[in-house]
């Protein structure tokens, strides 16, 4: 592995940046012209380019994320999660003595830091897909810690895994990083890990705050039996309609239905 030329600085209290060699930063337009034909398909032009600028400049750490994008859409996982590691590593060499995880900032805001974060959250999904979920929920919880402002959309595939985990009591933690949040995905991860905690109480009141946000997500829930939709997709859906509330029981009703009472509860405040 090739020596760092770039370096972590604290910037200000709490908050810390990359700061990569003028040489690396010259090679950027090349590494979105691969990034864009990624976005385009053109995946083997992709990889042309960015094994061409880690040529010139081994470890370059965004190149290294976006050359394992290309290879992960083309199936080469094995190849994929074996750069984002490298570069993943390579990151956190140069964290010094003095970074406190969960009290200083890798804010996704400044681009510097993006190549790291990237990369990290690029080997989180990876395992995530491939199973390995206690590898993968690790590593979101530090995406959060780095970036509480959690640019990278990273806490609904978080808690997600961290409901996979059964560890509830984790799950919830992350829904009071993002107490004000209006997505889905947290407002009905609090009521569960509310439940699955013993918490009756607070369950049932979280409950009814979801049911109000998004009441069709519970009527899904609670449905006996759920018809796949022919439009929409996870990605661009409209969160509070019907599709909505179809692909959130996609990704998250198992986790409902095996938790003994919680759909019982749920349907009894929706009644009310």
């Amino acid at each position: 592995m090739p020596k760092n030329e770039f370096k972590l600085e604290r910037i200000a209290p709490g908050e810390w940046r990359f700061n990569f060699p003028a040489k690396e930063s010259v090679l950027m337009g090349r590494v979105m012209d691969g990034a864009y034909r990624i976005d385009q398909g053109d995946l083997l032009e992709a990889e042309r380019i960015l094994r061409s600028v880690l040529g010139e400049c081994p470890g370059h750490l965004e190149a290294s994320h976006y050359l394992a994008t290309a290879l992960w859409t083309q199936d080469r996982q094995r190849e994929a999660v074996s750069l984002w590691c490298e570069a993943v590593v390579r990151g956190m060499e140069v964290f010094p003595p003095g970074f406190v995880i969960g009290e200083d900032c890798l804010a996704w805001a400044r681009p510097e830091n993006r190549p790291f974060l990237g990369a990290y959250a690029g080997l989180g999904r990876a395992l995530q897909r491939m199973g390995m979920v206690e590898e993968a929920f690790g590593i979101f919880q530090h995406l959060l810690a780095f970036n509480p402002n959690d640019d990278q959309q990273i806490r609904s595939i978080a808690l997600e895994t961290g409901f996979a985990l059964k560890r509830p009591a984790e799950v919830l933690p992350i829904c009071n990083l993002f107490a004000e949040d209006p997505l889905v995905d947290t407002v009905y991860a609090r009521a569960l890990a509310l439940f699955q905690t013993g918490k009756k109480k607070q369950a049932k009141k979280a409950m009814v705050l979801a049911i109000g946000a998004y009441p069709l997500v519970a009527r899904e829930l609670i449905r006996k039996s759920h018809p796949r939709l022919r439009t929409g997709t996870p990605d661009f859906i409209d969160a509070t309609g019907r599709d909505g509330a179809y692909w959130y029981w996609r990704r998250m009703g198992r986790y409902w239905k095996e938790t003994e009472g919680a759909l019982q509860l749920l349907e009894e405040c929706l009644n009310e």
